[in-house]
């Protein structure tokens, strides 16, 4: 019955209802996704209050509007995460990804848990918005913890990413290493030697990485609520729903539980009227069009030279396709581009539009 309230407070009720969203602050994508779900709510005319639990201070939040009241739990340091997060140091050189994966992902949000669960205006934001249902990012268990704690009825999960391997195992499913590896690993080619560094990875997870969380937050929980309070793997298996920014069409074949509802697409913009300067862009005298884009967390002043001169090397070699590079600096490189005529860098592209 939680279940089914929970699918329809996306759809329009008779009655409105009071929504909690715990949100994790990773990157812009993820706020336009938030933004997305917002939108649906407040037009069917319930009412939305928002946490932010800042990982990246780096970016910039702009939520939709009507949202009633924000709360942002963050870190001390507004340079936490450029001090820690280094993934994206130089995302051309290969690296090896341990068994670990993203460590940094994971401290972070137990900081940011610690800081919460210390933090008796957030408590106290949440107890008086009486809400009916708390969504959480669920990029860690603090989301719940909180919910258990104000006694929100019900509870869901809502990614702008497809299955994370850590809400498959909440939800109590079987994962096979061999056709299943961890999303933030390295290209997987299916051999035999592949399989078996994913069946170790996953054997990892389960017996290392999962117990020593687990017991990490259960300390804070023990400490805070005291030892009757749920645990955290009770609290986690027991969300309503856990909705995926994917389509199970696209999705291998696993196996699936009632609580996981595939919503992709519902980030996707309507298109507007395509800007002027674009109109004008693409009246030029080429065959075909390319946009290029790496996305707002790698500039392209991060990526290393070498590689921004090999990519003009190649598109000039295609006289006859003109290239849209977002290019955030085109400051940047002017020798690279002096006498190419098919690439257009432009610090800024409506990918809606051009795609439509």
């Amino acid at each position: 019955m939680r279940a089914l309230l929970l699918l329809l407070a996306f759809l329009e009720l008779g009655e409105a209802l009071n929504v909690l969203f715990y949100t994790a602050v990773i990157g812009t994508s993820h706020v336009y996704f938030l933004n997305s779900a917002i939108k649906a709510l407040l037009k069917n005319g319930h009412t939305v209050d928002v946490v932010m639990s800042v990982y990246n201070e780096m970016v910039t939040v702009k939520l939709q509007e009507g949202v009633r009241r924000v709360y942002h739990n963050r870190h001390s340091d507004p340079n936490h995460w450029e001090k820690n997060a280094h993934h994206f140091s130089n995302m051309f050189e290969k690296k090896w990804t341990s068994f670990g994966q993203f460590e940094h992902f994971q401290v972070t949000g137990y900081e940011l848990c610690k800081i919460a669960l210390k933090d008796q205006k957030l408590q106290d934001f949440i107890q008086n918005g009486n809400y009916s249902i708390g969504v959480t990012s669920d990029y860690d268990p603090c989301g719940g913890i909180l919910f258990t704690a104000s006694g929100i009825a019900s509870s869901a999960s809502l990614i702008p990413t497809p299955l994370l391997f850590r809400q498959v195992v909440n939800s109590g499913l079987p994962s096979i290493a061999s056709v299943y590896g961890k999303m933030l690993a390295p290209e997987n080619d299916g051999s035999l030697l592949d399989r078996f560094v994913n069946l170790l990875r996953l054997t990892h997870y389960h017996y290392v990485i999962a117990p020593k969380w687990e017991n990490k937050y259960n300390e804070l929980i023990n400490i805070k609520y005291g030892s009757n309070f749920p645990d955290v793997a009770t609290i986690e298996r027991n969300l309503d729903v856990v909705f995926a920014n994917s389509n199970e069409i696209l999705e291998k074949q696993r196996p699936l539980s009632q609580k996981i509802k595939y919503i992709g697409g519902i980030g996707v913009k309507q298109a507007k009227q395509l800007p002027e300067e674009f109109e004008t862009l693409l009246s030029r005298n080429s065959k075909h069009f390319v946009l290029f884009s790496f996305g707002t967390q790698v500039p392209a002043e991060k990526m290393p030279k070498t590689i921004r001169k090999n990519f003009v090397e190649a598109f000039k070699t295609f006289p006859n396709v003109t290239f849209l590079w977002k290019y955030d600096n085109i400051q940047l490189d002017s020798e690279l581009f002096d006498g190419v005529e098919n690439v257009q860098r432009l610090q800024w592209l409506p990918q809606a539009e051009l795609l439509r």
